[in-house]
């Protein structure tokens, strides 16, 4: 697993809304662990995340990975229950869930809420990996090592920056890797035995 992308996010208060991320969604990217840091203290009333319990289990067709949206009632129809856990809590508290399942952000008039968001993913596709403006942030607790532990990270070329020029993706980039299998299996290309196969996540490969 590797970092994938690194961002703070700043809620402001504002009237109630249900398109893009304050609608029930999915954040099209297969089994991806998200990590969500409070940096303000959230309230019921404070903007909190809604997540749909057990909805990371779901089957979510390749449509469904071609825009993130999701329907309540349809979505969440095959699970046994349908509770929904809102992400309250203090300052500094972190959450831990699986972005392939259902959730959505919640605008409210209740205070700001601020958080940050570290995204792991298993797969090989490096090309996926954001990258970040960030740099030379003072750090306190450096690897056993002495680098810093965020150092590959760091030295990647923001993604925004490496496709200036290039042309218009036409599909989300988890779609798009579904193609090279060496990208989802986490393996280089010379470990994988006989042609690729053509049905992505379907197929089973040997182990070397």
């Amino acid at each position: 697993p590797h970092v994938k992308r690194i961002y703070a996010m700043h809620y402001l208060r504002a009237p109630a809304m249900a398109g893009q991320q304050f609608g029930w969604h999915h954040d099209m990217e297969d089994r991806q662990l998200k990590i969500m840091v409070l940096l303000s203290e959230v309230g019921p009333g404070d903007q909190p995340m809604s997540y749909v319990l057990g909805s990371h289990r779901s089957f979510r067709p390749y449509e469904n990975f071609l825009r993130n949206k999701l329907d309540f009632e349809s979505d969440a129809g095959d699970l046994e229950r349908t509770d929904v856990f809102d992400t309250l809590g203090a300052a500094g508290d972190v959450f831990l869930f699986d972005s392939n399942g259902m959730h959505r952000g919640n605008r409210s008039r209740g205070r700001a809420r601020s958080a940050l968001f570290v995204e792991l993913t298993a797969d090989a596709n490096l090309d996926n990996v954001w990258g970040t403006d960030a740099r030379g942030v003072p750090l306190r607790d450096p690897a056993p090592d002495g680098s810093h532990p965020l150092r590959r990270f760091l030295e990647v070329t923001p993604k925004w920056k490496r496709v200036t020029g290039q042309p218009r993706r036409k599909r989300p980039t988890w779609a798009e890797s579904l193609e090279t299998p060496a990208a989802w299996l986490g393996r280089s290309k010379g470990q994988l035995r006989g042609p690729p196969p053509r049905t992505a996540k379907t197929a089973s490969v040997s182990s070397p």
